[in-house]
């Protein structure tokens, strides 16, 4: 299943994507499991809680 339309669109979406990451109040960690990007944030004595999305990195 193909998310954008173009290559452009793309694009924008993630520089967008990583601007607004880049201003999180929590420090995280960008990674992959496997084929899957995950980021990770907030201490690790905590309960992990997952929010799945659609868009492929």
């Amino acid at each position: 299943m193909k998310v954008f339309r173009t290559e452009a669109g793309k694009s924008i979406v993630r520089s967008r994507y990583d601007e607004l990451l880049a201003k999180w109040p929590v420090p995280c960690e960008r990674r992959y499991v496997g084929e899957t990007h995950v980021i990770e944030c907030g201490p690790e004595s905590a309960a992990p809680l997952i929010l799945p999305h659609g868009w492929e990195m």
